[in-house]
């Protein structure tokens, strides 16, 4: 995964659960599906989750704005 990271020039924060559905962090925030995505703001809160396309760019328009 790391190499993907580095490859790709991703910057932000990545995590990954080995544990298939049965881990502890697929369990705290509710995971149910492979990908999933989350914002979190500056508080450590999560603000959206799992979204997609248009839905995606709404959200980031109106929040960073």
């Amino acid at each position: 995964m790391e190499k993907a990271i580095a490859d790709d020039k991703l910057t932000w924060n990545h995590a990954s659960e080995l544990s298939d559905f049965e881990g502890s962090t697929v369990r705290l925030y509710q995971i149910e599906a492979i990908p999933s995505s989350f914002i979190i703001d500056p508080k450590g809160t999560i603000v959206a989750k799992n979204l997609r396309g248009e839905e995606l760019d709404a959200f980031l328009n109106k929040t960073l704005r």
